[in-house]
């Protein structure tokens, strides 16, 4: 199991250096707080929604970490030069290599821990889809 937390703390690092690329001056890379207890609760409770409760350090910096990326991106998909589709392209692409690993490292996971694991229904087209 050590090997998949080095995995995470990896992946943790490859995401803050993406989140920086592509937004450099987001302020969301600087302040982004996670949901409390009480908030992912009641989202829990919801059947449309899912909600990650963090346990342990490590869970509470992968959550901080994905709300950066995920702003992050939003901000830059909203102010990337469009007729410069080769950085748009490697953008995406970027993004979905991350998804993908992170996809992978959490199906080792469940696989070692014995743990049910069911992918997001869009997950095999969005990385199957390619640039964009």
């Amino acid at each position: 199991m050590a090997q998949a937390g080095h995995s995470i703390a990896a992946w943790i690092q490859k995401a803050k250096d993406l989140s920086a690329e592509l937004s450099p001056r987001s302020v969301f890379a600087v302040f982004v707080d996670v949901d409390s207890s009480k908030e992912n609760d009641i989202l829990a409770r919801q059947r449309n929604t899912y909600a990650f409760v963090p346990s342990m350090p490590e869970g509470t910096s992968l959550a901080r970490i994905i709300k950066v990326l995920d702003a992050s991106f939003l901000d830059y998909r909203t102010k990337a030069p469009m007729q410069d589709s080769a950085s748009v392209n490697a953008a995406f692409g970027a993004v979905r290599d991350l998804v993908k690993e992170f996809h992978d490292i959490t199906d080792g996971m469940t696989r070692k821990t014995g743990t049910r694991f069911v992918p997001p229904k869009a997950y095999a087209s969005y990385i199957s889809r390619g640039a964009n």
